[in-house]
C-alpha cells in the first residue's frame, strides 16, 4: 500500500500544472456565462464552457489541495505541542518559503524597473513613472504583500464582502497566505486538538459560503484547508486509508454533477457558481488522491515519470504568472486571432471557436515547457545555494 507523502510527491507535478492552466484563459470580449442560450449556441459559448470547465472549475482544485497539503507536512510527527519543535518548523519554512518568496517578486519589481527604464531610453518616457508606479502599488508593502492597484472586492451570496489581495507578483498570493496559517499554527493545533469536529465545521461552512475576510494574507479558504490536511497527521491518520472506503460510483457521481453545475454557474465569476465549486472541491480532493493512489499502485511506470518532474513544481508555480501573457499573444499572432486590448474579439471568435480552443489548449503545454526547460538548465549553470532562492530547497 502507497502512503500519503508518496501521493503528495506524485500530486504536485499535476497540480502545478492545473496553477498554469488558471492562468491561461483569455475572456471573450464583453462575454457573461449568463449570456448563454444552450439552445442556440454560438461559437463563442463552445469556447467559453470548454475554457471554464478548466481554468473555472477543473484547476480551481490545485491550490486547496496544496493548503491541504501544506497542513499534513507542518504537523507531521508534531503529536504534542513543543515550542522547540514549532520554531525548528518555521526555520524550515523560511527557507522554503519565506526566501523563495522575497526572491521572486524582488525579480518581479527589477523587471518592473527594467521596462521603466528600457521606456526612457527607447521612447523617452519620463522616469518619474517609476516613483507613480512605486506610489500606486503602496510602496514596498504592497509590492511584498498587498499591491494596492490589484485588490478585488469580492461579495458570497450573502452579500459579505471581503477583499482578494496580492502581491506585486500575483501567484505568490498562495505563499504569502500559507506562511500567515503558519504564524498562526499553534491557534490551529490548539483547536485541532481541542474541538477539531466544532472548529474545522464551523470555518468548513465559513470557506463554503464564500466567506472572506479583509485582511491581506488570511482567508478561509487556507485556514481550513490548512487545517484539515492537519488533522490526519495530528491523530496519526492517513488521508489515503481515509478516503479509499469511500464508493467510487459514488464519489465520480457527485463529483460529475457539482463538476457541471459549477461550469454552468462559470465557477467562482458568480456567487452561486462560487457556492457549487466549493461543494465540489470537498468532492475533487479525494478524487484525486484515490486517482493518484491508483496509479501508484498499478501504473507505477507512469507514477515514476510523473514523481520525477516533482522538483519542477515550485518554479512552474513561481515562474509561469510573468510570462504566461507572452505565450497566448504569441499564438494569437501566430494562428490570427483578432482581440480587443486583452479579451478575445467576439466576432472572431463565433467564426472561429476551434482555432481559440487550440490556442487555450497549447497555452499551458507551451508554458509549461519552457518553465521545465529552463528549470533544467539553471539548475546545471547555477550554485545550489542560488537555486535554493528560487526553489526552496
Amino acid at each position: 500500500m502507497t502512503n500519503d507523502t508518496e501521493v503528495i510527491k506524485l500530486l504536485r507535478f499535476p497540480l502545478a500544472i492545473l496553477v498554469v492552466l488558471i492562468h491561461s484563459y483569455s475572456v471573450v470580449e464583453g462575454y457573461h456565462i449568463s449570456q448563454i442560450n444552450y439552445f442556440d449556441l454560438a461559437g463563442r459559448d463552445y469556447y467559453s464552457l470548454f475554457c471554464i470547465s478548466f481554468s473555472h472549475v477543473l484547476a480551481q482544485v490545485a491550490v486547496p489541495l496544496f493548503f491541504f497539503i501544506s497542513g499534513y507536512l507542518f504537523f507531521l510527527n508534531f503529536k504534542q505541542w513543543s515550542w522547540a519543535k514549532w520554531k525548528e518548523k518555521l526555520k524550515r519554512r523560511t527557507k522554503t518559503l519565506l526566501i523563495p518568496y522575497i526572491t521572486w517578486i524582488t525579480i518581479a519589481v527589477l523587471e518592473k524597473l527594467f521596462t521603466y527604464f528600457a521606456a526612457y531610453i527607447i521612447k523617452g518616457k519620463p522616469i518619474s513613472r517609476i516613483g507613480e508606479w512605486f506610489q500606486n502599488v503602496g510602496g514596498f508593502g504592497g509590492i511584498y504583500w498587498n499591491d494596492k492597484s490589484h485588490m478585488d472586492l469580492c461579495t458570497n451570496i450573502f452579500g459579505w464582502e471581503s477583499y482578494m489581495t496580492y502581491p506585486l507578483l500575483i501567484p505568490m498570493w498562495f505563499l504569502r497566505d500559507l506562511m500567515v496559517v503558519v504564524l498562526l499554527s499553534p491557534v490551529i493545533y490548539f483547536l485541532l486538538k481541542k474541538i477539531p469536529q466544532i472548529s474545522l465545521l464551523l470555518i468548513g461552512c465559513l470557506w463554503v459560503l464564500g466567506a472572506g475576510t479583509k485582511l491581506p494574507g488570511l482567508s478561509f479558504s487556507s485556514l481550513f484547508m490548512f487545517g484539515l490536511g492537519g488533522v490526519f497527521s495530528l491523530y496519526s491518520k492517513s488521508f489515503v486509508v481515509f478516503f479509499k472506503p469511500i464508493n467510487r460510483w459514488f464519489l465520480i457521481a457527485v463529483f460529475s454533477m457539482l463538476f457541471v453545475l459549477s461550469v454552468v454557474f462559470d465557477g467562482r465569476s458568480t456567487h452561486i457558481g462560487q457556492l457549487c465549486l466549493h461543494f465540489w472541491i470537498l468532492f475533487a480532493i479525494p478524487l484525486f488522491i484515490r486517482i493518484s493512489n491508483y496509479i501508484l499502485e498499478n501504473k507505477k511506470s507512469y507514477a515514476n515519470k510523473i514523481a520525477a518532474l516533482a522538483d519542477t513544481s515550485f518554479f512552474i508555480y513561481a515562474f509561469h504568472g510573468r510570462h504566461i501573457s507572452y505565450v497566448f499573444h504569441l499564438l494569437w499572432v501566430l494562428f490570427g486571432i483578432k482581440t480587443i486590448g486583452s479579451s478575445i474579439s467576439e466576432g472572431y471568435i463565433d467564426a472561429h471557436p476551434l482555432v481559440g480552443i487550440i490556442s487555450y489548449i497549447l497555452t499551458p503545454i507551451i508554458t509549461v515547457v519552457l518553465c521545465i526547460v529552463i528549470f533544467k538548465i539553471l539548475k546545471r549553470i547555477l550554485p545550489p545555494k542560488i537555486m535554493m532562492l528560487l526553489n526552496g530547497k
